[in-house]
Formats: C-alpha cells, sequence, structure tokens
C-alpha cells in the first residue's frame, strides 16, 4: 500500500503508475505550494508563478549535508548538494540538465542552482568570485532574454554555466559558454514581442545628460523597439520602473563582475549605436534613379557611435565592391538590399558584442586560466536552453530552438531508457517492460546530412537562385514521405514536424537570407577600420564554427581602450536638394557604369545553421562525458498567473517529456551501473579492513561480500557491473559516510591521546627548566646579596680612608704654615745675629726633611661627590655663551670616548661573518656620544653632506636623520655642514707595512665636521669610521708575527729601562740624603741638568725674570735629551685614549679617583712611583715673586703645577 495521495514525495514510490495518478498527485501537491517532487532521481518543478517562501540561506543552509531525498522534502537545492557531494566521491564531472518549455521557470531554477552551489563553497578566500558567479546571471539576461508571448523574461539564447571545482570542492573559477544566440531578434520581433532587454534599459535608466551623450530621443521614434499602431513603448508606470530598476542593477553588477566605468560606457555606446543604425531609411531618388538615405542625422549618431567617417559608412550601406580576376566591381544596391545589409551589420554587431561580454566575464571569473590543465579539476554544469516553442507564427529561430530541445530529449531518453535497458540485455540482467518514445527518427529529419532539414537549408543557401520557395519544393520532394514530416497542401513556404512536444509549423519566409548571415566584406573592412578600439578587435578575431571567438582572451580589455569623444561630425553645407547620400550616389553610379558588373557565385562561408549544428554537437559532448542529473520544469498554464493548474496543459507536457515513462522505470530499473572494480574501491571500507588487497579476480566475489554486510537486497550482480536501484546508492553512501565519520573519530582520539602525551613531555620539561630557573635566580640572588654586602664594606672602607686622607692633607697644611711661621722667625733672628737651632717636631725629625716631601695628590672614588677642598668650586667655566669642560670633565670625556670607540669596535667584530666580503668600511653618525645612523660601505667613493637624499650605496645625505635629544647647538652646526666631505678607498697604499703597534688605532677614526673639541665625543655632530679592511688584516699570519716579534723586542728593551731607572732613583736618593749642596759639589737633575741654586734665584731675581721659567722637573720630556722615549703598547694606548688594545702585552695599571683616571707608576719609571719633588722650595719661590696673590691664589698656582 503506497503513501496517502498529496504527500508522496518520489512518484516512484506510488503503487498505481497511470497519467491520472500521477498527474492528481501533481496536482494536489501545487495546491499545497509544494512545487517540487522527486521521480528516483529526477527533480520534476511546477512554476509556481508567484514568491514562495523556500529559499535563501536558511533553507540552503538544510540541505547542505543531505544524505538521502528522504530526508527533507523534495526541493532544488537537495539536487545541487547531492550534485556537490558525487563530484567529490566519485570525481567525475556532473552536468544538471534544466529542461522544459518556454515560460516553466528553467532560468530561475539554473540561479538556484548556482547561488547553493556556492553557498555549499563559501570559502572567504573566493568569495568575491562567489559574488561575481551569482551576479553574473542578470547581466547575461539583460543582453541575452527578451519578452515573448509566453515569458516575460525568454531565454533567446542557451548558456551553460561550468563552476570548476578545486579537489577540495571549493569553487576555483567558472565558464561560461553561450549557444545559438537569437541575434535576428535584434532587427525582427513578432507582435506583442519585444526586442532584448538592454535597449529599453537605455532609455529608463540613463540619465538626461547620458542620453544627449548617446543622441537618444524618445524610444518611440526608434524602428526595433516600438510597438504596434504607435503605442507606447512603455505600457504603464511599473513598466517603466520595472526597467529603470534593471539598469542600476545593471550598474552595480558591471562594477562586481570587474567591468571598468570606460568599458561600460563603451558598451552603452554600441548599443545605442545599433538603435541609430537600424533607424537609417532607404527610399529609391526617382530624379537620379538610385538609393538615397531619408534620414541622413541618423548616418551622423551611428558613425559618431561607432567610430567611423560618415562618408564610409554610407558607402558600404549603399554599394557592394568586389574584385574578380584583378579587378574592382562596383554595384549599387537596391532598398530591400540596403536594408537587408543594414540589418545584417547590426545582427554581427550586437552578437559579437554579446560573445566578448561573455569572454570577459569568463576572464573575471576564471583568472588563472592554467588551472585548466589542472585533471584534479571537476566542473558541474548547469544547461539552461530556451525552452521549447509553438507560436502563430515560427521562423528558423524556432527550428534552431526547437531542435536543440529535440536533442536534448534524445539525451533524456538514451541516458534513462535506451542505455539502461542495453546494458541489461549486456549483462545479462532481466529489464522491466518499459515502452518510451524514442525520438531519433525526428533528429535524423532535422540533422541527418545530406537530406535533412538544415543540410537542404544550406545547400539552398549556396545557391544565388534559390527561394524561399524553392527550398520548401526541395523538402517537400525529399521528406515528403517521411512519417515526422507533413507539407503544405497549397503551395505555400511551410511545412510541419511532429516533434515530442507536438507538431509546430514553420513559416520558412525569408529564411534563406537570415540563414546566409554573411555580412560584406566591404562591412568587415569598414570595422576592422574603426577608431574604436572595441570594434576594431571583435571584428578582426577570428571566429569559429560555432560562431564563437576562436582566442576570447585576446580581446581582453588592457585599458588602453579611449572612450571616444562622441561629437558630430563638421560636414560643408549642401545645396538645395542635395545630401551626403545623394552626392555619394553620383560618385559610385559614375565608377559603377566604367567597370563591369559581375555576379558574385559561390556559397557563403558561415551560415546560422552551420553555427548552429556545431555549436549543438560541442554542446552534447559535454554532456556525454559528465554524469547528468535531470530537472524538468512544466508549465502549469498559459497565463503566467498563480495557482491555476491547467491539468490539460500538464498532461501533455508530461507525455511529450516521457514522465510517466520515467517513473515506471526509475521503479523498476537500476539507474545506478557500476562496474566490480568501481564498486569495490568506492565501498571497499563496507566489507573489509582498509589494508586489505583485493585481486580482480575476487572482484565479483567482494562485491557480494560488501552487498551482504550492508544489507543491501533487490539488487543484481551483472557480468561486469552492479546494477543498484537509486535509494540503494544512497543507502550505500549512508553507510560509507558513517564508516568514516567512526574512522574519523577513532583518528581524533588517536591524535589526542598522541598529543597530550607529547603535551605532558613538554609540560614537564617546562616545570624542570622553570625549577632550574628557580634555583638559579636564588642562587643570583645570593650572590647579588654578598656583593651588595662587599661594596657596602667596601664603600664603608673607602669613606674611613678618605677622611684619614683628608685629615692628613689638613695636618701637612698646619705644618706647612707653621714650618712657614718658624722660618720667617728664623730669618728674623738670623737677622738680628741669634743663633738657629733646628726645630723638631713632635715625632722627632727635624723640620727641613718636610721640605723634601711631596705635597701629594690623594685620589678618591667616583662615588664620592663631596668636593676637593683644595680645588675650586667649580671645574667649569663660559666662554661666548658656550660651556667650556674643566681638566676633570676632559678627562672623565677622554674616558668615555675610549669606551665608546671600543664599544663600536666590538660589535663589529661580534658581527664579522655576517660581513660582506666587498665592505671595507662602517661609518657612524654621531652627534656627542650618541649614534644616530649608521652605514656600511661598498663602494669605492662615497659623499657624506647634508642633503636630504636617502642613502643608495654613494651618497650619504644627513638631513633625513632625526634626533628626539638633539640639542640647538648641534642643530646650529648641522646647518654649517653643507657639502660635507668625500670618503675614498685607496686600494694601492700599504698602512701596515710600518707601523704594526698602530693597527688598532688606524682601523677607527673621529672625523668632526665643524671644529675639533679636545675630546671627540664633547663634538656636537661627527663621523666615526671603522677600517674594515684595516681590521682584515689582522688575520694576515705576517702581519701576526710581525707584531709577536715587536712585542718581544719591547719587553727587552722595558726590562733594560727597569734597570736603568732604578739605578738612577737609587742615586737621586743618596743625593737627597747627603745634602751636599755647595758650589763645589752641585746638585745633579735626574738627566745631569744643575738645579736651580739660591745664588741662581738671586740673580734672577735681579733681573726681574720669573724662576718658574727656569725651574727644570723630572717630569717635562724634553729634558731627556740623551734618552730616546720608548714606545710601546701602553704608551700608544694613553696616546690614542683607547681603553682597550686589541693585543696582549705591558700595561700600566690604573685607578680611577676623584681626580679622575691617574696611573700608578711613572710614564719613564714603570712599575715605580714618581720621583718626589721639592714642593716647599717651588712654593716659597712662588710666594716671594707674587706676595700680594692670596692663599687660593697660591692654591691655583700649586694646582696647574
Amino acid at each position: 500500500m503506497g503513501p496517502p495521495k498529496g504527500y508522496t514525495d518520489d512518484l516512484a514510490h506510488l503503487s498505481d503508475l497511470d497519467e491520472q495518478t500521477i498527474l492528481k498527485e501533481l496536482k494536489d501537491r501545487y495546491e499545497c505550494d509544494m512545487i517540487y517532487t522527486y521521480i528516483g532521481d529526477i527533480l520534476v518543478s511546477v512554476n509556481p508563478y508567484k514568491q514562495l517562501n523556500i529559499y535563501g540561506d536558511v533553507p540552503g543552509k538544510k540541505y547542505e549535508h543531505i544524505k538521502e531525498f528522504k530526508d527533507l522534502p523534495p526541493h532544488i537545492y537537495a539536487m545541487a548538494s547531492k550534485t556537490h557531494q558525487s563530484v567529490q566521491r566519485t570525481g567525475t564531472n556532473q552536468c544538471l540538465l534544466v529542461s522544459g518549455e518556454s515560460g516553466a521557470g528553467k532560468t530561475e531554477s539554473s540561479k538556484m542552482l548556482v547561488a547553493q552551489i556556492v553557498r555549499l563553497t563559501n570559502d572567504s578566500e573566493f568569495s568575491n568570485l562567489h559574488q561575481k558567479i551569482v551576479e553574473v546571471n542578470p547581466l547575461l539576461e539583460a543582453f541575452g532574454n527578451a519578452e515573448t508571448v509566453m515569458n516575460r523574461n525568454s531565454s533567446r539564447f542557451g548558456k551553460l554555466i561550468e563552476l570548476i571545482l578545486s579537489p577540495e570542492g571549493d569553487i576555483a573559477g567558472a565558464k561560461i559558454t553561450e549557444h545559438m544566440l537569437e541575434k535576428s531578434r535584434v532587427v525582427n520581433k513578432m507582435s506583442g514581442e519585444r526586442t532584448f532587454h538592454i535597449f529599453y534599459c537605455l532609455f529608463a535608466g540613463l540619465s538626461v545628460n547620458e542620453k544627449k551623450r548617446y543622441y537618444l530621443r524618445r524610444p518611440e521614434t526608434y524602428r526595433i523597439i516600438e510597438e504596434d499602431y504607435g503605442t507606447k513603448v512603455f505600457r504603464s508606470g511599473g513598466d517603466y520602473e520595472d526597467y529603470e530598476m534593471r539598469m542600476g542593477e545593471l550598474r552595480n553588477i558591471f562594477n562586481i563582475v570587474g567591468f571598468s566605468s570606460q568599458e561600460v560606457d563603451l558598451i552603452l555606446g554600441l548599443v545605442a549605436g545599433i538603435l541609430h543604425l537600424c533607424n537609417i531609411d532607404f527610399v529609391t531618388d526617382p530624379e537620379i534613379d538610385q538609393v538615397i538615405i531619408v534620414n541622413e542625422d541618423e548616418i551622423d549618431f551611428a558613425s559618431t557611435l561607432l567610430s567611423l567617417q560618415p562618408e564610409d559608412l554610407a558607402t558600404v550601406l549603399l554599394s557592394n565592391r568586389a574584385f574578380v580576376r584583378g579587378e574592382r566591381i562596383v554595384t549599387l544596391k537596391t532598398v530591400s538590399q540596403a536594408s537587408d545589409g543594414r540589418d545584417a551589420l547590426a545582427k554581427v554587431l550586437y552578437s559579437r558584442l554579446f560573445s566578448w561580454i561573455v569572454a570577459q566575464i569568463n576572464i573575471e571569473l576564471d583568472p588563472n586560466v592554467d588551472r585548466r590543465n589542472n585533471r584534479s579539476l571537476r566542473t558541474i554544469g548547469i544547461l539552461d536552453m530556451a525552452g521549447f516553442e509553438n507560436f502563430p507564427v515560427n521562423s528558423l529561430e524556432q527550428l534552431c530552438i526547437n531542435t536543440a530541445n529535440e536533442q536534448l530529449q534524445n539525451f533524456f531518453n538514451e541516458y534513462i531508457f535506451a542505455w539502461e535497458l542495453r546494458e541489461y540485455q549486456g549483462e545479462g540482467i532481466k529489464s522491466p517492460k518499459v515502452k518510451f518514445e524514442n525520438n531519433r527518427d525526428v533528429l535524423d529529419l532535422l540533422l541527418r546530412r545530406p537530406e535533412g532539414i538544415f543540410a537542404i537549408l544550406e545547400d539552398e543557401c549556396r545557391l544565388q537562385t534559390s527561394t524561399d520557395q524553392s527550398y520548401v519544393d526541395k523538402l517537400d520532394q525529399c521528406l515528403g514521405k517521411h512519417s515526422h514530416y507533413k507539407k503544405s497542401k497549397a503551395r505555400e513556404p511551410v511545412f510541419t514536424v511532429s516533434h515530442f512536444a507536438g507538431l509546430v509549423k514553420y513559416n520558412v519566409e525569408g529564411v534563406i537570407e537570415k540563414n546566409r548571415e554573411t555580412l560584406s566584406p566591404n562591412f568587415t573592412s569598414l570595422m576592422e577600420n574603426s577608431q574604436n578600439m572595441l570594434i576594431a578587435k571583435m571584428f578582426s578575431v577570428q571566429v569559429t564554427e560555432s560562431g564563437r571567438f576562436d582566442s576570447p582572451e585576446s580581446l581582453k580589455g588592457d585599458h588602453s581602450w579611449s572612450a571616444p569623444e562622441w561629437s558630430l561630425p563638421n560636414r560643408p553645407a549642401f545645396g538645395p536638394g542635395d545630401s551626403l547620400s545623394r552626392q555619394v550616389g553620383r560618385r559610385l553610379k559614375e565608377r559603377a557604369s566604367r567597370e563591369r558588373q559581375q555576379q558574385m557565385t559561390g556559397p557563403p562561408k558561415n551560415t546560422t545553421s552551420a553555427h548552429f549544428r556545431m555549436s549543438l554537437s560541442e554542446l552534447v559532448d559535454k554532456l556525454t562525458s559528465s554524469e547528468p542529473h535531470f530537472i524538468r520544469c512544466l508549465k502549469p498554464n498559459t497565463n503566467q498567473s498563480p495557482n491555476n493548474f491547467d491539468s490539460k496543459l500538464i498532461l501533455s507536457q508530461l507525455r511529450s517529456t516521457g514522465v510517466l515513462e520515467t517513473t515506471r522505470i526509475r521503479k523498476q530499473g537500476f539507474p545506478t551501473r557500476l562496474p566490480h572494480h568501481v564498486f569495490v574501491d568506492r565501498y571497499k571500507l563496507l566489507g573489509f579492513p582498509a589494508t586489505a588487497i583485493i585481486e580482480p579476480s575476487f572482484m565479483k566475489n567482494a562485491c557480494l561480500r560488501i552487498l551482504k554486510a550492508t544489507d543491501i537486497r533487490d539488487c543484481e550482480l551483472g557480468n561486469t557491473k552492479v546494477f543498484l536501484r537509486y535509494w540503494q546508492t544512497d543507502k550505500l553512501n549512508l553507510c560509507l559516510d558513517v564508516m568514516i565519520e567512526e574512522l574519523v573519530t577513532l583518528q581524533s582520539v588517536i591524535r589526542t591521546f598522541v598529543t597530550r602525551r607529547r603535551f605532558l613531555s613538554i609540560r614537564k620539561q617546562h616545570q624542570k627548566h622553570q625549577e632550574l630557573l628557580t634555583s638559579f635566580g636564588e642562587f643570583v640572588s645570593r650572590e647579588n646579596s654578598k656583593v651588595y654586602h662587599m661594596m657596602v664594606s667596601s664603600d664603608d672602607h673607602d669613606r674611613f680612608n678618605y677622611q684619614t686622607q683628608l685629615e692628613e692633607t689638613e695636618r701637612r697644611e698646619a705644618e706647612r704654615r707653621e714650618t712657614e711661621r718658624r722660618e720667617a722667625e728664623r730669618r728674623e733672628t738670623e737677622r738680628r745675629g741669634a743663633p738657629v737651632m733646628p726645630h723638631v717636631t713632635n715625632r722627632g725629625v727635624p723640620d727641613y726633611y718636610h721640605h723634601i716631601e711631596e705635597d701629594y695628590n690623594w685620589p678618591r672614588p667616583d662615588y664620592y661627590n663631596e668636593p676637593d677642598p683644595r680645588q675650586p668650586s667649580s671645574h667649569q667655566g663660559h666662554h661666548q655663551g658656550r660651556q667650556i669642560p674643566d681638566v676633570q670633565g676632559q678627562h672623565d670625556q677622554k674616558e668615555n670616548s675610549g669606551f665608546l670607540y671600543q664599544n663600536h669596535l666590538n660589535q663589529l667584530l661580534q658581527k664579522w661573518g655576517e660581513l660582506d666580503p666587498d665592505i671595507w668600511c662602517k661609518i657612524l653618525y654621531m652627534e656627542y656620544d650618541r649614534p644616530v645612523a649608521k652605514f656600511y660601505i661598498l663602494d669605492r667613493e662615497v659623499s657624506i653632506d647634508m642633503s636630504y637624499e636617502e642613502f643608495d650605496g654613494e651618497r650619504i645625505g644627513l638631513g633625513v636623520f632625526r634626533n628626539s635629544r638633539r640639542d640647538t647647538l648641534s642643530e646650529e652646526y648641522r646647518s654649517y655642514i653643507g657639502k660635507g666631505l668625500m670618503l675614498r678607498r685607496d686600494d694601492e697604499m700599504m698602512v701596515f707595512d710600518e707601523h704594526i703597534s698602530l693597527l688598532q688605532h688606524q682601523s677607527i677614526v673621529g672625523i668632526s665636521f665643524i671644529k675639533d673639541e679636545k675630546e671627540i665625543a664633547a663634538t656636537p655632530c661627527w663621523l666615526l669610521i671603522i677600517n674594515v679592511t684595516a681590521l682584515r688584516q689582522l688575520k694576515d699570519p705576517n702581519v701576526k708575527n710581525q707584531v709577536q716579534q715587536k712585542l718581544a723586542e719591547m719587553t727587552v728593551l722595558q726590562g733594560e729601562d727597569e734597570m736603568e731607572e732604578e739605578k738612577r732613583r737609587k742615586e737621586a736618593e743618596t743625593r737627597h740624603k747627603t745634602r751636599e749642596w755647595s758650589k763645589r759639589n752641585l746638585r745633579q737633575g735626574v738627566k745631569g741638568i744643575d738645579a736651580p741654586l739660591r745664588k741662581t734665584r738671586l740673580d734672577l731675581r735681579q733681573k726681574g725674570e720669573k724662576i718658574n721659567k727656569h725651574m727644570v722637573y723630572s717630569w717635562d720630556e724634553q729634558n731627556f735629551v740623551g734618552k730616546e722615549k720608548l714606545i710601546n703598547l701602553s704608551g700608544l694606548q694613553d696616546d690614542f685614549d683607547e681603553a682597550e688594545s686589541m693585543f696582549g702585552g705591558p700595561r700600566r695599571p690604573t685607578q680611577r679617583g676623584a681626580g679622575g683616571t691617574f696611573s700608578s707608576s711613572s710614564s719613564f719609571y714603570p712599575g715605580k712611583a714618581p720621583a718626589r719633588k721639592n714642593w716647599a722650595k717651588i712654593k716659597s719661590a712662588i710666594k716671594e715673586e707674587q706676595g700680594k696673590d692670596d692663599e687660593e691664589g697660591i692654591k691655583a698656582k700649586m694646582d696647574r703645577y
């Protein structure tokens, strides 16, 4: 017992299969707004002619993962989802065939299929591409659809949309193929019909200025869109608003798909040019006995919009020019010939414009053309063909459309019935008792060569003497006895064909001229020379046998087209009764009278029927190579009114499309037929382990095992194939999906376990590392505490030492003052003649021993901020507004400069292995001690100036660099840099041959732009230059040997010098202790120079000279005339103020105190304390010379000495 009537989603489940039962079921479902019904795996759709709330994203999401058709109500979204699943499961191309009569809803169904497939692959990476694919249909409808008596939006061409899918199932691109555009509708339309939508959109959607740009007037003045009997083009305000809204959407779609505003302007200009071209009227002028143009302003408008010369366009419209046997033949046209030429040009121009638009869309939808060569890509094709038509007057256009539908019906019959029944017989399977109407005879009648209707038509077009009646007579003669051909009883140019959908009577009046479609070479040459590059390209590109462009990529817009200046040409004024066409006609007539007229013979190269046959053949080949899915669209009534179910009309369509036979064979037959190896490869997991290897000889038994494991019964196993009913395939796929989901779950559990184990291991290592870090931190904390306490202790010790030294200094100062007082008393006593007794200090030491004690300036640690009482309170002075650092600050800067040099040198050496071998110099732009920019120089020369140009390897512009810490002085000095300097590499100069010890100091140098300070780090703006080439020389083994040899020599010389200095020091101590200073035993200096005696001082005083100018001290280098100063690395370090040498070697230990950095040994007595000076005598002499100086002046003199 079957399901209740009106609730059967699948007609194949009905118990009673007859016409009335199926018709009643469809009617009950239609009245409940259930317009979709299954016939097995075929979908039947009845057009509701109203909006239903069953479309959109929400219903589409419900059908995304449908497993079986029975899971959800029938819907066109289910067909799209199953097709997408099939292409992923089988890896074969799929095709959705939407068929039905005109007005059955094929175009809307196609758009819904595209939208659902795009929704299934809604990947953000291709979101822009998906939007283009969805929006491209309205664009094609504007140029390829028109209103007929049966449908307001009838497709006047066939389109195959191929969605290109990646292996992951995402849409990677799309391609649209147009078939059989009804271009004759551009110039001819029947009463009650309209031409293509785009012409009406121009008048409803363009602004007033845009209409003026295209020279458009009222729509009723144009021949190809005017209505009958002078009625208005737009029948109502709503009709006008519909086209106005369509034009607005069209502008937006142009932008979305990828057309530029310039290309849109060209397209609209060409459409307007076709309007003006078709509006040209011809009449015969009796005065000159030739054809002339009545409305020559249309010539101006058309030629301007098509970028042609008016004279050239008028010439090709009024005459024919041909070359026969080397002679040019010119013939004047009649009115009918001129009108035919005008219409032929308009049709070809519109057809090629439409093909160009499709080619541009394909380029935008598939940016990567190379993907087509990838075999892993699969396609889903959606075919939307113009439906079967039967008008009161049917011509060549209806013959082509109905032949295409006849071919699709034959493909349906072959796939559903003939192929299936043949396979039953070949595989030894009992076939169901099904009878179907095979339309193979009708196709032979139409397409068979050489005696088919189209073959005879092409033969007649080859003859110049053929007429429409002669064509019908030949058809009657050759096909009069065919069972599906009926000739007219009267002698009229008509014949009748019995199609699968019924009898259609064709009127062949004008068919010969329509089919020839031979555009005169004069027109082709004219359009190729158009100033509009788009028109020139469209007429120069080769056209295939199917009527499409041979290489669409060559028409890709390069945006080099310039929008033509559409302004009317300036022509000279004509005299009374004269015009452009009259002048052209007179010239042509004169030329024709001098040339021999000959008729051109031979068949036309291209015909409409030939293009149609080739296009139809290509379409069938594509369908045959894909796995088809059928959608049958039915028209419930002829009035396009909702809630109106015409049972008689529906029954006629059910009979013509074979729905009853389809239902019966889907119920009794096996639509799924898989070879044994394909079946096993696809469903092996259901009966065998995943790693099982099945031998070819065991394939049939393997199929039985899989069917038994899934409990599939009522199927057939043939010799080489497995035969399954349509619902059994869904059950197998469902079982396979469940198995895959379980495998995925198992894999996820295993991956979770492995990942968790890896995570625990990583976490354990992390915890261990954290413990090590914690222990290390505790260790560092303890050590830091120890260091802190050690530094505090050292700080206290230094404070105590400092206080002790300060007290000792005060004590010495007090003793000095006391000594001076006693000396003054002693002198006073001597002057009076009293004896002088040596004064004994508290320690029992004679006072004059204190005269030879050194008044030593004890150093103190840097971290003490207390001022030295023996130093002036301020160490800085001011000169002309500039701050001048004192000696102490200069010494600190000297230390900072050495550290600065060494720091940048160390940074370079750390990156030594990463340096380019061609780098010979590194330059740092410095402001004080702060680097602002650095450069690695490879070129031989580089200029450094104050320009604002970016560094290009040869020029450094310092103007572009900013420094947030830059002061006003630096900014002022930078303004004086100007052209700067040029730094050049000298490859021939050998810097390191003679001065091995200067290697480090010759590799780094500081250069000031404006003024050299005593210390380079105090310069506001300067350059620090490191000679990388010099540093590379240090790796030379010869240089290394020379350095080691020099160090050894210096060590020997230093030892000898130390011995000599020790001897001299002992001699000096002996002289100090003996105190034998007399005229006979003069005191000798360190180098044999006499010390100034008392008498000498008195002589100098009498001469008025200062004693200090004649004082010779042991630290003056110029006194050592007989001994050359030793140069070692330590000395070099002092001379060049470097903080650290690159070599090992002897180095004097230094200490840092409050007074700056000082050496613990003399420069000339390494390792020993410096010789003491008789500071008491020096101070006494200075005090006697400058008795009026106060105490602070004496201290300043002492500090200077």
